[in-house]
């Protein structure tokens, strides 16, 4: 795969992480991403969202920091569903692989709420420790 190859192939999978303790990105009471999770940042995403593909790591390397984040994993068949792409898109730092997992959900209408809260309801936690 080179960077910006389109995956097209409907059971990949992508972590996503979101602030944990942060209840504009997870419902406190059920635990579960909510749609400003999967919402671009008008300024700054341009209608595209940061995600790792499954099978390039782990969700530990995905969330960093468990105490600060939470991660879920989305299905790229319910990102393909709903008309947007996921593009591989490697990142580097000085001419060496940072994150190989690193991919875009993109093509995501700023304006659409809908899109966020469908792939928030899709999406499935992951728990990395006990008691999370």
């Amino acid at each position: 795969m080179t960077k910006g190859d389109i995956i097209t192939d409907p059971k990949e999978s992508f972590y996503r992480r979101a602030y944990r303790k942060d209840k504009k990105y997870v419902d406190p009471k059920t635990g579960n991403f909510i749609s400003r999770a999967f919402t671009p940042r008008p300024k700054r995403d341009n209608g595209m969202l940061s995600v790792d593909l499954v099978r390039l790591t782990t969700p530990e390397n995905t969330v960093m920091d468990a105490d600060k984040f939470a991660i879920a994993e989305v299905q790229n068949s319910d990102i393909i569903n709903l008309g947007l792409e996921s593009i591989y898109d490697p990142v580097e730092a000085n001419g060496l692989p940072e994150n190989l997992a690193h991919c875009l959900i993109c093509c995501i209408d700023e304006d659409d709420e809908s899109i966020a809260g469908i792939l928030a309801r899709k999406s499935k936690r992951i728990y990395l420790a006990e008691g999370e």
